[in-house]
Formats: C-alpha cells, structure tokens, sequence
C-alpha cells in the first residue's frame, strides 16, 4: 500500500489498526456488558453461576452500585494502588524496550531487515502460550506474586544471555527467555490488582491508575538503546572521556 492515497506503507499500518481498534470499541459498545445483571445474552442458570463466581472471588457483581467520588478517593488513598503501579511499571519498562528494539537486537545478529522482523515472531508465540499457562496456574494456586517472581528469572536469563553471548544462537535463544520472563507479568499483574480491589468502582479507578502508569514507561523505554550509546560509538566515547580528564583525575 506504500503510495496508495498519499501515505507511506509504514503509515497505512497505523491507519488500518487504528481503524480497526476504532470499529471494535464502537461495536463493543452493544456487546460488553458492565455487569451480569445486563447481560442478555445469559440464560438465568449462568447469570446466577457467574455472579457465585464473582462473589467468590471477592467481586461486586450487581448493577445497583452507584458511583461516588468516595470510591476515588479510596483508590487513590490505598497503598495497594501504588505497590501495584510500582510492580506494573517494572513489567511494563521491560515489555516497552524488548517491543521496541527486538527486530533491532535479531538484525543485529545478522539477518536483513525482512527476515528479522520474521524471526521476531517466534518469541512472541512462546510467550502467548506461557501467558496462558501462568493464568491458568496463578487463578488456581492464588499464589500470583511467585508466579511474576518466576518468570522474571527466566527474563533475567534471558537478558543475560543477550549480554554476555557472542554467538548468534545462544542470544537468539535468549530473546525467547526474555520474552517470556516479560508477558506473562502483564496479564497476571493486572488480574493481580482487580482480585485485591474490592468494589467495581474503585476496582476501575486503581487497574486504570496502574495501567495508565505502567504506560508512562513507553516513553522511557523508548530512549534506553541510544545511538551514542551503541558498541561502536564506544571508541569515541572514550577518546572525549580521555581529552577531559583533568589533571587531578590523572593522578587515579
């Protein structure tokens, strides 16, 4: 599509997801019900099992909670609010950088341009499927700060592995490591936080708040991987620390 209307191909990927993302929004409008209660499309038998559940799970299910500011002040007055931003914004930052520059990193160890975006998908793949696994673990076992602890290990060797290996499948090896210490916190944290968060209201305005922060690290992340700062900018780095040494530093 490069050309088509005036635009640039890379410009006509935003313009379609965004178009898409648009539409689904509009028409979830008819199809996302905010509570049970609303829900047509549910026989009596599952309305009733479904609002257990979430009673179960320590959720308010029922359409006659109003709102009120005291719920937002709740929110923001809850310690849990910013221990969460806190862990979301540490799984967020990786997740931002690794999105960022993974085709990057794969070029970097020698494949073109096409075929490192090809290779990036992989390690996406392996990390959708472990997502699901840590979901699945984490609802039954309760126990999802371990499971955000174990993964991240796994991203710690990933991230190793990209640093301290020269060869090209040791570091490919680790992108999926990587990948996979990162996604999984995403969905857990945030199921995390609306499982601790009594009441609908509230539940919003603390998962938009952590949310909303962890998103902040977009704009960080995007600047860790500097050219300056690459491998062969080195040298240069290193003659201009050299030139402005004074003569104090040169006596250590």
């Amino acid at each position: 599509m490069d050309g088509v209307g005036g635009k640039a191909g890379w410009a006509w990927i935003f313009i379609l997801e965004g178009l898409a993302s648009t539409l689904v929004g509009i028409v979830s409008y008819w199809f996302v019900h905010d509570f049970p209660d609303d829900a047509r499309f549910l026989s009596e038998a599952d309305r009733a099992r479904v609002i257990r559940r979430l009673r179960l799970d320590g959720q308010a299910s029922s359409k006659h909670e109003d709102l009120k500011w005291t719920f937002v002040a709740q929110a923001f007055k809850d310690w849990k609010t910013y221990a969460f931003s806190i862990v979301y914004m540490g799984a967020d930052g990786a997740l931002y950088a690794f999105s960022l520059f993974l085709p990057t990193i794969i070029k970097d160890l020698g494949y073109t341009s096409i075929k490192a975006n090809l290779l990036s998908v992989p390690p996406y793949a392996a990390a959708a499927i472990l997502t699901i696994v840590v979901g699945y673990i984490a609802d039954r076992t309760q126990q999802r700060g371990l499971c955000n602890i174990f993964v991240s290990i796994l991203g710690l060797a990933g991230f190793s592995m990209l640093l301290g290996s020269t060869q090209t499948g040791v570091k490919y090896a680790g992108t999926f490591l990587g990948a996979m210490g990162i996604y999984p916190c995403i969905a857990n944290t945030v199921s995390w936080t609306a499982t601790n968060t009594e009441g609908v209201y509230k539940r919003g305005v603390v998962v938009g708040t952590v949310i909303g922060w962890g998103n902040l690290n977009g704009i960080m992340s995007s600047n860790i991987y500097r050219t300056q700062d690459s491998v062969s900018q080195t040298p240069v780095l290193i003659s201009r620390i050299v030139a402005t040494r004074t003569p104090t530093a040169n006596r250590y």
